[in-house]
């Protein structure tokens, strides 16, 4: 029976570094080995992000893949060599960015900027994105259109599922959007998927990697109770849009009570050029 309960040890932890081999977008565990990466806390999992810094380095340890999944599991090493958490996580869980696992453009083409009729989408026209459950989720790109105005409005969407040679979109009932509201004066709104009650204090900050936080001044989009919002709108300040088209994600944060708060956290696919096409046209 001790022989038994051995065996079963050394197949668990055998086990659990089989995968090490399995490349993830071409890239191997053994190469995120004792790899230093900077911690956007602002993104990271609200099971992890009070126990990180805003632009902590990390250094990853006992990297490996999923058994079954797009996605490396480690622990965290501080400055110190210890470990952060006693469990291993994911990229995603702790706020950390790298291009090659994220679906990631500041590219700015200033042919589509410029471009003075078409719908155009921008971004990585990536199909598809894997969740940690192994279900599949669009990714989210951005659509510039003119509005009755002759203005140009720009708002996140999904990639369709399983298109990989028409990339037509999905439209989402959340996200964030652009619009000109005076000459060049640009109006930035996050919408939930879902109302939240409003917060006794406006406590609203825009945060950017790393340790880059602004205090807002916006307006609450109320719902028809005027008890609950659905949106948040503010207007982009020089400073704004210097991180807006520089920053490879992005967080908005609105404590409510002391056990909720309202966050939208978003990489920048296609963020840099829907922007400056909108303020391209909102010149006049």
């Amino acid at each position: 029976m001790k022989f038994a309960y051995f065996l079963l040890g050394i197949f668990a932890i055998s086990s659990a570094y089989a995968n090490s081999d399995r490349a993830i977008n071409g890239v191997l565990a053994k190469e995120l080995e004792g790899k230093k990466y900077r911690v956007f806390k602002h993104m990271a999992a609200l099971e992890t992000m009070e126990k990180l810094n805003d632009g902590q380095e990390v250094t990853l340890s006992e990297v490996e893949a999923h058994p079954e999944f797009d996605i490396f599991r480690f622990y965290i090493l501080d400055d110190g060599g210890n470990r952060v958490f006693n469990k291993k996580y994911t990229m995603r869980d702790l706020g950390l960015i790298d291009s090659r696992f994220d679906s990631i453009s500041l590219t700015v083409n200033e042919t589509a900027v410029h471009n003075d009729k078409d719908d155009i989408l921008h971004g990585n026209l990536v199909p598809l994105e894997k969740r940690f459950d192994g279900t599949y989720e669009p990714v989210k790109v951005f659509l510039s259109t003119f509005n009755s105005r002759g203005k140009v409005i720009a708002k996140q969407v999904a990639t369709n599922f399983f298109i990989k040679d028409n990339y037509k979109h999905t439209n989402l009932d959340y996200g964030i959007s652009f619009s000109c509201t005076a000459q060049n004066q640009i109006a930035m709104t996050i919408k939930w998927d879902y109302p939240w009650y409003l917060p006794k204090t406006e406590d609203v900050h825009l945060y950017f990697p790393y340790n880059v936080e602004f205090k807002l001044d916006g307006n609450f989009h109320l719902t028809s109770d005027n008890k609950r919002f659905d949106a948040y709108g503010f207007t982009v300040t020089p400073e704004i849009e210097r991180q807006l088209l520089q920053s490879k994600a992005g967080a908005l944060r609105i404590p409510l009570h002391q056990w909720s708060t309202a966050r939208y956290t978003w990489k920048s696919n296609g963020l840099a050029e829907a922007y400056s096409r909108v303020k391209y046209f909102c010149k006049d």
